[in-house]
């Protein structure tokens, strides 16, 4: 009994052994996909779908087994044609408990040069709104896509990477009174027996996996006036509503909104809309709130499906996740992450582009400030030992699905902001355009987009700098001391990363931080000086021969940054906080908020400051700033006072 349990055990650790033996993160550099061909039969009222996948491949080496994702899939055929045009026979086989990760064994070996893939397949509908899926409502059934991030490989056999950008040739065979969707225009349709059509859709510009799109079903199709030729753009672009039976009707608002958003973004990135079409796409079941597939952007139907009585807030959602679905069409599909450690950019960029599209687009919508907001949000989360950074290392599928958060976001969309207030907006978006045209239909890393900024301004540190905030957890406090002379002024600052505990400060961490001080001297008259702080401390020159009243490290609140003042110059910011604009009173709402936290201001300073920073001239502070210390305050009178004293401290806050 003792020797079979032995025997047993050994087994069971040689298989355990042989299935860990696959590529857990990134496939091998050893086969380079070149171009789909994808034919996939779609009736969504079946349990499963059909499909064929040829995929034109080059190999750099001889071999007799590829690497691939294939997800569920059951293989009726598979072969690999090689350069001289010989069919060798092959076996899938997906690696259990891989997340997808397949391999393709030929029958000989293989050798190195083109080769053409041929997979066909049968596959189950998705039930989790993954890869492709299957939703019903009202007797009806439809299919939708999300393929994003790693769920392609449910939809057809792939090389399911960001890097790995080719054409796409695209057939779907569907019932004849269905519409069909993907992400390029329709340029056959053919009619075949048993009630089905041929649909074959244009060949695709280069594009991930993870941005292709389908769409089949009894759908209502709203044609849209065609978005008009610009300076930039000698061409109409084709735009279209797809929502279930019965609901095109609601999505004029959308449709006629869209035009002047794009056109901002074309004109922010200096080069026309890269695709062939615009379909907006309200699903019926959507995991994400959105999904920027190339020239087919999916949204769930409450974003897109609603009329002119809608709320306020609806509008406004709709503008923010309308502009960030659009801004990817550039950043992300025309120019894409290699890997998933650098989806930060991809999100982060679109986030930051989102307020800055919203903002031109209604300058009466108080969307200037959402970017600081989020930033400030992230710095909750970022406060913690066990905050993670930003661009963290991707070795497995379940890293790639917890890069998707407030730190990819919001604090991505932080430091893009503050890169941009030291560097200029205008000089940052020379660096940007930069960027696409370097770039076009290929794929880029965080490091290279940074260097494109960089290069456009003739700038060497900025790199460095921005990889200080990347590659490490956590949010800077910089100190600010004002020391004034006969010659006049400067600052001296010291850093350390913020701890939500009440603890000394750290000193183990260092960043490069850009930022710019501000000085206040009579009346509204302001002055700043910029910096990049490479060490813990250093002192910067203020302009100007005169001491100033007042100062604040951190001009506009772009500095994904917290200051610490001494409580001489934190009094002396709250006598002129009518000089402070609302970016600045929020950030520094912040910055007194945290060092209450860490012991570093007593409750009475606290409170002067609360006062004094929602004292804003017309009597009335912006809604956001008003509402930024509810929170603390709340905590205070229901934490920290005793029950008899409460009321008057109510009162008094």
């Amino acid at each position: 009994m003792r020797l079979f349990s032995a025997v047993t055990a050994i087994l069971c650790s040689l298989s355990a052994s042989a299935a860990e033996d696959y590529p857990k993160a990134q496939l091998p550099d050893s086969v380079t996909p070149t171009k789909y061909a994808l034919e996939l039969t779609v009736l969504p009222e079946k349990e499963s779908f059909s499909g064929r996948t040829v995929i034109d491949v080059i190999l750099s080496e001889q071999t007799s087994q590829i690497w691939l994702h294939a997800l569920d899939f059951t293989s009726s055929s598979a072969s690999v044609t090689d350069s001289a045009g010989r069919k060798h026979a092959a076996t899938l086989t997906e690696v259990a408990g891989s997340g997808g990760v397949a391999k393709l064994t030929t029958s000989d070996v293989l050798p190195a040069g083109p080769a053409k893939i041929d997979i066909a397949y049968t596959a189950p509908f998705n039930r989790r709104l993954e890869g492709l899926y299957r939703t019903d409502e009202d007797g009806e059934s439809y299919a939708f896509s999300q393929m994003e991030p790693i769920f392609a490989r449910g939809a057809f056999p792939s090389f399911d990477e960001p890097r790995f950008k080719t054409p796409y040739e695209t057939t779907l065979i569907v019932h004849d009174n269905h519409v069909t969707i993907s992400n390029t225009p329709t340029v056959r349709e053919e009619k075949l027996d048993g009630g089905l059509k041929r649909i074959t859709f244009a060949p695709s510009k280069p594009l991930p996996t993870y941005l292709i799109a389908f769409a089949v079903g009894p759908l209502d199709v709203v044609e849209w006036k065609p978005i008009r030729k610009t300076a930039l753009r000698d061409r109409e672009i084709p735009l279209r509503g797809i929502a279930a039976k019965g609901k095109g009707k609601l999505f004029s608002y959308a449709l006629e909104n869209t035009e002047p958003m794009l056109v901002i973004l074309e004109e922010y990135f200096g080069s026309p809309y890269p695709y062939e079409k615009l379909d907006l796409i309200a699903a019926i079941d959507f995991s994400a709130g959105a999904m920027e597939n190339a020239g087919a952007i999916v949204y769930r139907e409450v974003l897109m499906l609603f009329d002119e009585k809608a709320s306020l807030n609806q509008k406004r959602r709709y503008v923010l996740t309308h502009a960030h679905e659009m801004a990817h069409q550039w950043f992300g599909n025309l120019v894409t992450p290699a890997w998933w450690n650098d989806i930060w950019l991809n999100e982060a960029f679109a986030t930051w582009m989102e307020y800055k599209t919203a903002r031109k687009f209604d300058p009466n919508g108080e969307y200037g400030r959402l970017n600081l907001a989020g930033s400030l949000g992230a710095m909750r989360s970022d406060s913690w030992r066990s905050a993670r950074r930003i661009a963290n290392p991707v070795d497995n599928n379940d890293d790639i699905s917890n890069a998707f958060d407030g730190i990819t976001y919001e604090k991505g969309g932080g430091v893009l902001a503050m890169f941009e207030r030291y560097y200029g907006e205008e000089a940052f978006r020379r660096g940007v355009q930069l960027h696409m045209r370097r770039f076009e239909h290929g794929v880029a890393t965080s490091r290279d987009f940074m260097q494109s900024i960089a290069d456009a301004n003739g700038d060497s540190s900025g790199v460095a700098a921005f990889e200080s905030f990347l590659n490490q957890a956590g949010v800077p406090t910089v100190r600010a001391d004002l020391k004034c002379g006969k010659s006049g002024a400067d600052v001296t600052l010291s850093q350390s990363r913020y701890s939500a505990r009440v603890e000394a400060p750290t000193t183990d961490q260092r960043w490069q931080i850009p930022l710019c001080i501000v000085a206040g001297g009579k009346g509204a008259e302001r002055s700043t000086a910029c910096a990049v702080m490479y060490e813990r401390r250093t002192t910067v020159k203020l302009p100007g021969p005169s001491c100033p009243a007042w100062v604040i490290p951190n001009a506009d609140g772009a500095g994904y940054l917290r200051f610490s003042l001494d409580r001489k110059e934190w009094a002396a910011l709250f006598a002129h906080v009518n000089e402070l604009n609302p970016s600045e009173r929020l950030a520094a709402l912040d910055s007194l908020d945290a060092a209450f936290t860490s012991g570093a201001v007593e409750i009475d300073t606290y409170a002067e400051g609360i006062q004094a920073l929602l004292n804003t001239p017309g009597g009335m502070p912006e809604w956001d700033v008003a509402s930024a210390p509810i929170s603390r305050l709340g905590w205070i009178a229901n934490t920290l006072v005793r029950d008899q004293h409460r009321d008057g401290v109510v009162d008094y806050l």
